[in-house]
């Protein structure tokens, strides 16, 4: 399901950086990044985990670090 992906468009960049919040998977929060960094600029996400990390069962540890390579 791409529902974080779906809603997240361009037009959201607001004062020239696009924020992305409450994300609780992190293969869509990585899908959401590669879309938001070809819009070239500055990216703030956020994840809705907990300390089992995402709701397949990522660790948090794994999770920021798929963020960090999405960003790139």
């Amino acid at each position: 399901m791409l529902v974080g992906v779906a809603s997240l468009r361009v037009s959201d960049a607001v004062d020239d950086v696009c924020a992305m919040q409450y994300f609780e998977h992190v293969e869509e929060m990585e899908w959401a990044l590669e879309v938001a960094t070809s819009a070239h600029l500055p990216v703030a996400a956020t994840m809705c985990i907990g300390p089992d990390g995402d709701m397949h069962g990522v660790s948090a540890g794994d999770c920021a670090v798929r963020m960090a390579k999405a960003g790139n």
